[in-house]
């Protein structure tokens, strides 16, 4: 059986909180949608999942990741949380996901997935840069510019 949507982030569980606000929102934006928390670290027992908003928990130590506990350690646990959307995207399709989407968890939603959905009626991939135009003051192109090119234009 093929399911529609995934909506995605990940992040550590000092993120929960953003994460949460974007699973509220998305909620209320894309309601058919599954709303999966991708965790880079180990859940806080004090987090009780039965009063959060996400569909889904996935921890990233049971993703397919080779090496598991060596990859994550050579680390930071922001690079960690960036470095396992990969491995949740290909878990999520191999679920049986038409369209995966991933949102940092520092994004809130204030309207419906409607632009995003299509643009997968004539692509099968969407990016989403960083910026979009040049910037102009230097302190702006140190901040920006020159992390696009040392970290990547897109997430």
């Amino acid at each position: 059986m093929t399911k529609k949507t995934a909506l995605f982030t990940s992040c550590a569980v000092n993120y929960i909180p953003k994460a949460r606000l974007l699973a509220e929102s998305a909620k209320a934006y894309a309601p058919e949608a599954d709303f999966w928390l991708l965790l880079g670290d180990e859940l806080h027992p004090a987090i009780n999942l039965a009063q959060e908003p996400f569909d889904y928990l996935k921890p990233a130590r049971e993703l397919d990741i080779p090496n598991y506990r060596s990859w994550i350690f050579q680390h930071r646990i922001v690079e960690a949380c960036t470095a396992i959307k990969p491995f949740m995207l290909r878990w999520l399709l191999q679920q049986g996901y038409e369209r995966v989407i991933y949102f940092d968890p520092d994004i809130v939603l204030f309207h419906t997935l409607e632009v995003i959905e299509d643009g997968f009626k004539t692509g099968s991939i969407l990016l989403t840069p960083h910026i979009c135009e040049p910037e102009d003051g230097r302190e702006a192109i140190e901040d920006n510019e020159l992390n696009s090119l040392k970290h990547g234009l897109y997430n």
